[in-house]
């Protein structure tokens, strides 16, 4: 038992120095931007950032009243966007009345802007990456 405690803690200095070595210092740059559907903030959303030819790092993060920030890497991105609305209440435990509610929330946007996306970016450095996107 104590060879495989020792074997296992012999690792985690390999293993941290993976995840740190994986990544270049100032590879990554800080984005921010709008998003706007139909001619309106986009109240809450995703936006994922996946590397073109799947050679790289994907980045994601939230949308909240059509904004949104995140560090990225450098390089080609497609682009999907998720745009949620509440369109209803779920019980936590289903068939549970005294558990928690919560919003159940269902993406409308249409697939051109998620699923089957062609929106595309560059990121060569720090800057404003900004969507309009129409019905």
């Amino acid at each position: 038992m104590k060879k495989h405690w020792i074997a296992a803690c012999s690792l985690v200095p390999v293993f941290c120095a993976c995840i740190v070595g994986c990544g270049r210092q100032g590879d990554t740059v800080e984005i921010t931007g709008t998003v706007v559907f139909d001619g309106q903030p986009l109240p809450k959303g995703n936006i994922i950032f996946l590397s073109v030819g799947g050679k790289g790092p994907t980045a994601a993060t939230t949308i909240a009243d059509g904004k949104y920030a995140l560090p990225i890497a450098h390089g080609p991105k497609q682009v999907q966007i998720q745009g949620f609305k509440v369109t209803g209440q779920a019980h936590v435990i289903p068939n549970n009345p005294s558990s928690k509610t919560v919003d159940v929330l269902t993406q409308y946007l249409p697939e051109r802007y998620n699923t089957k996306s062609d929106l595309t970016c560059e990121i060569k450095a720090s800057g404003v990456h900004d969507f309009t996107l129409k019905k």
